[in-house]
């Protein structure tokens, strides 16, 4: 009995695979295709989820680096004020004691009441010295709202004679070379 299987002529058989021409695209059947899609599909999808994530987490790092220069620079511009608060402080206490000096000086030359004016307002300026050494710059900042708030119209006024006076002590205070340059 003969075993062996004629061979056909009308293409390449399966044991001789150097025949099959290499250019032969795969033959895709709809199952390979859909498939192909669907993977193309999850793919695109885990991208844009990683997309997602990734802008998150830039979104996420910008807003806390921004909230930390917020508040490094709100802590420096409330350390600069407190110094500012404490100078003013000391200013104001210096102004207290020279007054006290000073009445202590006219009490031998002026009349009692002068000496006790004088007296009256250093210690009224005293009393500025610590309310000024006793806060920090939020609660003054906090109080000077409260006080504009409660009297808006004597704050007005207040600010207009501290303006006024300010410019009084400012021109007198001035040289008069430097105002006749200035005029000239």
């Amino acid at each position: 009995m003969n075993n062996t299987y004629p061979q056909t002529t009308n293409g390449p058989s399966l044991a001789e695979p150097s025949q099959i021409e290499p250019d032969t695209p795969p033959v895709l059947n709809e199952y390979t295709e859909h498939t192909h899609q669907e993977e193309a599909q999850e793919g695109l999808n885990e991208l844009k989820q990683q997309s997602k994530e990734a802008a998150t987490h830039v979104k996420d790092v910008a807003v806390t680096r921004a909230k930390d220069v917020a508040g490094q620079t709100g802590q420096a511009v409330k350390n600069k004020a407190d110094k500012t608060v404490d100078l003013a402080g000391n200013k104001v206490r210096n102004l207290s004691k020279a007054l006290h000096d000073a009445s202590d000086r006219l009490q031998e030359e002026q009349p009692e009441k002068t000496v006790s004016g004088t007296r009256y307002l250093a210690k009224k300026v005293g009393c500025v010295a610590d309310y000024f050494e006793s806060k920090d710059s939020q609660e003054l900042t906090d109080d000077f709202r409260q006080v504009v708030r409660n009297h808006p119209v004597a704050t007005v006024g207040a600010l207009a004679a501290v303006g006024l006076a300010a410019g009084r002590f400012l021109k007198a205070t001035t040289p008069a070379a430097e105002i006749q340059q200035g005029h000239a």
